[in-house]
């Protein structure tokens, strides 16, 4: 029974620390009621969707054991001129799974002076360009990454519209049907130029994506968009989306 403990403690010790130093350079995500292996299989199918290339470790690009019994990094190549690494690694936490996420980008990869470069925001303010240009782009892959296997497996809340930034306005791609932003009249086409009284020409891109991506359901907001010319005063009010995995009494999964 000691070893038992013992063998508790260490594998606990190591997994704190293993993510401990993760979350210094990557971005963490608690999954709800979901499994390893389901986590996984969505991450390798998604990023095979996108064209992802699957090769060999030495190319940067995979490491990928057996995920229904293993916490092994899954790693695929991302770009084409310099290396570039989107590394996931699943861990289970009791009825739960833990997502890390981070883009790394390889300059001079092979030779003496090889650098590995993490994308994120504070590392982006530190780099020159290229590579300054490089990380912002890379943590917004994360980012996006992260929301989507979040709704995936969590549920997310959202007004429920697409859209794009353009020259600090918001351009409105799409609206969902049924969603608070069908609800409070905004259309496609729609420009937003301010939130919450705030002028959007005044704002960072992510201050602007953090408007509308921070906060949970019942969180409303204030749009002033313009329309034909004209001006227009929209409020919304955050909804929470089910999620599309959702586990079984048999503990199996279902989409």
């Amino acid at each position: 029974m000691k070893r038992l403990y013992l063998s508790f403690f260490i594998l606990c010790f190591t997994m704190l620390a293993f993510f401990t130093s993760q979350a210094q350079a990557a971005e963490l995500l608690t999954l709800k009621n979901a499994n390893q292996r389901d986590v996984y299989g969505y991450i390798l199918t998604e990023n095979l969707k996108k064209g992802l290339m699957l090769q060999t470790l030495s190319d940067y690009s995979l490491i990928f054991e057996d995920t229904r019994t293993k916490s092994m990094p899954f790693i695929v190549n991302w770009g084409t001129n310099s290396k570039v690494m989107l590394i996931f690694n699943v861990a289970p936490l009791d009825e739960n799974a833990i997502v890390s996420c981070e883009l790394q980008i390889i300059s001079n990869p092979g030779s003496t002076d090889e650098k590995v470069h993490v994308a994120s925001i504070e590392n982006a303010r530190a780099y020159p360009p290229p590579y300054k240009e490089d990380l912002e782009a890379g943590s917004q892959i994360v980012t996006s990454s992260l929301r989507s296997i979040k709704a995936t497996f969590n549920g997310i809340y959202l007004y429920g519209f697409n859209y794009v930034l353009k020259q600090k306005e918001i351009l409105v791609l799409k609206v969902w049907p049924d969603k608070p932003a069908e609800k409070a009249g905004l259309l496609a086409g729609d420009r937003i130029v301010k939130i919450n009284g705030l002028d959007l020409a005044t704002l960072e891109d992510d201050a602007i994506n953090g408007l509308l991506q921070t906060g949970e359901a019942g969180t409303t907001i204030r749009l002033t968009a313009l329309r034909n010319g004209q001006e227009i005063e929209l409020k919304m009010t955050k909804q929470f989306l089910p999620p599309t995995f959702k586990r079984s009494s048999n503990g199996s999964t279902a989409k």
